[in-house]
């Protein structure tokens, strides 16, 4: 099981999942999330913000530094975002909510350390793409996306 907290350039996303592993130096992730966030002036709209939620699979590698483990691995999500919006156009303020499911695949390095023998804690720093598939509304943000998290992971 892990609980995972990321920062991102325009607000934060707090996740649970399930780690399965493969082999001594792989796994699968199965996480369930869920973000909130203010585009400020980085939107596309003057104003952009709202909250969404998200699942998503990945898979990660290992190299063993005595108990301790440096870790790469790649992550897909998928989000179901609900992004309020706002524009002042000749004195008038033109507002609404755009419904957007993103896809957002990244690529992610960590360093593993071992708290207590079922309790580890690992830091992260990720990068990707946050790409817009379906809109229903006005077009919002997307884009390049950096993250930097850490997870607490609690092992069998």
């Amino acid at each position: 099981m892990l609980i995972e907290v990321q920062l991102h350039q325009t607000g934060s996303i707090a996740k649970t999942g399930i780690n399965h592993p493969l082999n001594k130096s792989s796994e699968l992730e199965f996480i369930l999330g869920a973000t909130i966030f203010d585009h400020s002036s980085l939107g596309i709209q003057q104003l952009e913000r709202g909250s969404g939620l998200g699942l998503g699979f990945g898979y990660k590698r290992s190299i063993r530094a005595s108990s301790d483990e440096l870790r790469y691995g790649i992550r897909n999500e998928i989000w179901l975002k609900r992004v309020y919006w706002e524009n002042l156009m000749n004195g008038e303020i033109e507002s609404g909510f755009t419904r957007v499911l993103a896809i957002q695949p990244t690529i992610l390095i960590g360093y593993e350390f071992k708290i207590k023998k079922h309790l580890h804690l690992f830091p992260s720093l990720a990068a990707g793409i946050e790409a817009n598939t379906i809109i229903k509304g006005v077009p919002v943000k997307q884009g390049f996306i950096g993250l930097a998290g850490v997870a607490i992971i609690l092992q069998k």
